[in-house]
């Protein structure tokens, strides 16, 4: 209930403070659940996202990003962590359980400043999710100086498929997923 207000407010403070353009609205699946790979995190690009596709978004996030502070705020907006470290079966288990109820996972991708989504930029855990949930990936990228009155630009590129690999229970299998659809 309070993400649901906390992201109406957001939507409208972007509206009023940005110049929203929105590109690619057709290429939103509308149904199933998605996997978006997107290259800004920040909370209200979060908020927006929710907005623009219309579903509930979790963030998955870094395990060791996440502060004290962060953590309140993770649990509210119903993001999750993700640990490098180990296999992560929590992780695991909250982004499939979403995936299937039709909700959306929010992953940052690994891009530098001013470089293009791209397939090579999708990292395993994402892999992991949407290709066991056979859930689509939508590439989102936000572009903006973030000054009052500047143009806030969300690209919504068109959804793809990854394949399995021949052995779905391994790890070392998604790194050589190959884009589908």
């Amino acid at each position: 209930m309070l993400y649901e207000i906390a992201g109406r407010i957001a939507s409208f403070l972007c509206r009023l403070v940005y110049r929203v353009k929105i590109e690619g609205l057709e290429n939103i699946p509308r149904k199933k659940g998605i996997v978006i790979l997107v290259n800004q995190t920040r909370l209200a690009d979060l908020l927006m996202l929710e907005h623009v596709t219309n579903r509930k978004v979790r963030l998955a996030a870094k395990k060791e990003q996440i502060g004290k502070l962060s953590k309140w705020v993770i649990r509210m907006f119903r993001a999750f962590a993700i640990d490098k470290q180990t296999i992560d079966i929590s992780a695991y288990k909250t982004a499939m359980s979403s995936l299937t109820n039709g909700e959306a996972i929010a992953i940052r991708t690994q891009t530098a400043k001013g470089e293009k989504l791209s397939l090579s930029s999708l990292n395993k855990d994402a892999a992991l999710f949407g290709a066991k949930a056979q859930a689509p990936f939508l590439p989102i990228e936000i572009s903006s100086t973030y000054k009052p009155f500047s143009v806030l630009k969300i690209s919504i590129g068109k959804p793809f498929l990854l394949e399995r690999p021949n052995r779905p229970d391994s790890r070392a299998g998604f790194q050589t997923l190959s884009p589908r659809g």
